[in-house]
């Protein structure tokens, strides 16, 4: 079952919803656990780039498909890629003269 949440925007300046400086590189992990014992965690970006998801299953025998991890391991695999992420991403970064 899917939750939808509505925001009310009204009085809400345009400049509040575009990304503030420094934001536009943000990367947040969000887990997901429709079933218990079962999920993944999501890696995504707020500049727009497509998110990268590892799944988890902490119960070996339900595993459908190759590359589902237990959850630790997805856990770590996805706070480790975020960190490499955004160490390239400060890496690209040149900061403007003047």
């Amino acid at each position: 079952m899917a939750v939808a949440a509505f925001l009310d925007l009204r009085g809400i300046r345009a400049d509040e919803l575009t990304p503030r400086a420094g934001m536009s590189n943000r990367i947040r992990i969000f887990k997901h656990e429709a079933v218990h014992g079962r999920g993944s965690f999501e890696v995504w970006f707020a500049d727009g780039r497509e998110s990268q998801f590892f799944y988890w299953d902490d119960i070996p025998d339900r595993w459908l498909r190759p590359g589902v991890l237990d959850w630790e391991t997805a856990r770590e695999e996805a706070k480790a890629f975020a960190k490499a992420a955004r160490d390239r991403s400060k890496l690209e970064y040149t900061p403007r003269n003047g």
